[in-house]
């Protein structure tokens, strides 16, 4: 206050504000004494020189003749509602800009949100960014961790599509989930010999081959070495698959009777094959024998 009421500070000040910018917070006792001196001044904003000053609130440093500009000076109310509008605005402005940060989407370490997994268990994926549960390398890897049924409840509807048709990933969902998962699997891989078969492997083949596609079963159940090897591991019953073919082949159904009961796999023999079969001397011997 004693400073903004000094006459020489404030027109020193003057000297480095833009026109009418110090003046406005000069005290009233010195904007009292120094309007002793505005009769016949001209008006706000025309040149003087120094000999003929004027109380003015502004002094320009870079006029060469020192002139002095005549501004209007403001009331105390007005500098103080000027102060408050900076510090709203600046307040408003501060505001905006953490409201705009706080909008930015935070950056996530995948490595550090799989170590937070690894510490405090797979709930932990519930509160993570969709970006990571979608990433199919980042899930995968929380999933040497934890077994797949307690993993894929977390993935995104488009990764669970995407891995869906991944043989790999399919393989191993039927060797922790079981056979039953094959329901999920896309119709290509059901469609697929190699694949089936390779399902078939990890699991009761009959189990598996329910969810083949119904093209591939036709071809699989005709397939004379894959319809010996499933009675050899499921049992006679798979022969009700067996197609009319094989079970009308003499020499399919007496290599299966060296696997399973003789009498078992006359069962599913074609009718005129079982009528044959039962006058063959061997294959009579056999029965008998067993």
């Amino acid at each position: 206050q004693e400073l903004r009421a000094d006459r020489d500070f404030m027109l020193a000040a003057a000297c480095f504000c833009a026109p009418g910018e110090a003046m406005r917070f000069a005290a009233s006792e010195l904007c009292a004494d120094l309007s002793s001196f505005s009769a016949g001044a001209p008006q706000a904003g025309e040149e003087v020189s120094v000999d003929t000053f004027i109380p003015a609130p502004h002094v320009s440093p870079n006029d060469s003749t020192n002139s002095i500009f005549l501004c209007p000076k403001q009331s105390d109310e007005h500098v103080k509602q000027v102060t408050n509008h900076q510090l709203t605005t600046e307040l408003v402005v501060s505001s905006d800009e953490e409201v705009m940060n706080s909008a930015l989407p935070p950056l996530v370490d995948p490595a550090a949100v799989l170590q937070s997994v690894k510490d405090s268990g797979v709930q932990v994926l519930a509160s993570a960014p969709v970006e990571l549960r979608g990433d199919q390398e980042f899930m995968l890897s929380v999933a040497v961790c934890y077994p797949l049924v307690e993993v894929m409840p977390f993935f995104t509807e488009e990764l669970r599509l995407h891995l869906r048709a991944d043989r790999s990933f399919m393989l191993r969902a039927i060797q922790e989930m079981g056979p039953d998962i094959l329901a999920q699997a896309s119709l290509d891989l059901r469609g697929d010999r190699e694949f089936m078969l390779a399902a078939a492997s990890c699991c009761e083949p009959r189990l598996a081959l329910k969810y083949a596609s119904d093209k591939l079963l036709s071809e699989l159940c005709a397939d004379r070495s894959f319809m010996l090897k499933a009675v050899q591991q499921v049992g006679t019953a798979v022969l009700a698959r067996a197609s009319a073919d094989l079970r009308a082949d003499k020499e399919f159904i007496v290599s299966a009777a060296t696997w399973r009961p003789p009498t078992e796999v006359l069962k599913y023999a074609s009718k005129k094959l079982k009528e044959e079969l039962c006058l063959d001397r061997d294959f009579m011997l056999k029965v008998v024998q067993q």
